[in-house]
Parts: C-alpha cells; sequence; structure tokens
C-alpha cells in the first residue's frame, strides 16, 4: 500500500461507523469515483478496497471492540442479550433486535450492525 493510499484511506474511513449511515447512493457514488480516478491517476492501487467494503470492515472492528468490552464507553448502548434454547446455526451476535421505528433511526450504527444480514453470519 502506498502512502498516499494510507493518506486517502484514512481521512475518508475517519468515523465513517458514525456517518456513513447517513449518506444517501449519491454521496457514495461520488466518494467511490474519487477512489477510481485516484486509482487511474495512480496514485492508489486498482486492488484496493472500495470504499463500501472499508466501512463495513470499520463497522466490523467497532462493533467487535464493543461487544468484546464491557468498558467501551458504547458497550452500555448495546441491546439486551437473548436467551436461545435451541442451536440452530452461529448467529453474528446474540443480542435482541430493537424495534424499527424510522428511516433515521435505521441509518444510526447500531441498527445497522445489528440488522445487518438480520444478525446471521454469511
Amino acid at each position: 500500500m502506498c502512502l498516499c493510499d494510507c493518506c486517502i484511506h484514512n481521512k475518508m474511513t475517519y468515523a465513517t461507523p458514525a456517518w456513513y449511515g447517513f449518506t444517501n447512493a449519491a454521496d457514495r457514488g461520488r466518494l467511490d469515483w474519487f477512489l477510481r480516478c485516484s486509482a487511474k491517476l495512480g496514485y492508489r492501487d486498482a486492488n484496493s478496497p472500495s470504499f463500501h467494503s472499508m466501512c463495513d470492515n470499520a463497522d466490523e472492528r467497532l462493533f467487535f471492540k464493543i461487544v468484546n468490552n464491557p468498558r467501551h464507553p458504547l458497550h452500555s448502548l448495546l441491546p439486551p442479550q437473548r436467551e436461545q434454547h435451541y442451536e440452530l446455526r452461529e448467529r453474528a451476535h446474540n443480542f435482541q433486535l430493537p424495534r424499527r421505528s424510522s428511516s433515521l433511526t435505521d441509518s444510526n450504527f447500531f441498527m445497522r450492525i445489528l440488522f445487518k444480514n438480520n444478525g446471521c453470519v454469511s
């Protein structure tokens, strides 16, 4: 990974779990366009991940840190864990899914990550 690629990656993914859910398709298209143009001009490796995959990785890393660290400041915002008395398949998390109330709350980090694949490991 070149120096420019590292700078671009860090600047673009700064705090993405907080703001990525509030972007629309046009915003995401412009960000992807910027990455494609920088790759075409040679500032970035053409095989580098897309902006969407960078944001997904950032979401998953933050969620893993929150779940596995009870002293994390966001740990208290997690929903309660559900009781499961049977074994069907492995799940991405063991939390109760909160009620979806509006498109604004669907943009929230916790709602996005809890409902991603309906809590199932893909």
